[in-house]
């Protein structure tokens, strides 16, 4: 297992996880993202916007912990941030 780290900065729109830098996989079998000085960084699906999605507070942090399944991985492309514009988050993700 390879473990991967990108920088997010933000636009002030809603992107999927896989569009979120250059390089980010588009399966992922773990990842978590870091709030590091964003006010508003939520993440979810399709619905998730400035006020919509699982909120990460100012230097917090959400883990998805790994799929035990070979096969199975979570679908970068499927899973969206808002971040608020030109503000900093990371993504950890392994593949």
């Amino acid at each position: 297992m390879q473990l991967l780290s990108f920088n997010l900065v933000g636009t002030g729109a809603t992107l999927a996880l896989a569009d979120g830098a250059t390089g980010v996989p588009k399966k992922c079998k773990w990842f978590q993202i870091l709030n590091v000085d964003a006010d508003v960084l939520n993440i979810g699906g399709a619905e998730t916007d400035s006020t919509h999605g699982y909120p990460i507070d100012t230097t917090g942090a959400n883990f998805q912990p790994p799929i035990a399944l070979t096969m199975e991985f979570y679908d970068m492309t499927a899973i969206n941030f808002f971040l608020s514009n030109a503000a900093n988050g990371v993504l950890l993700c392994a593949v």
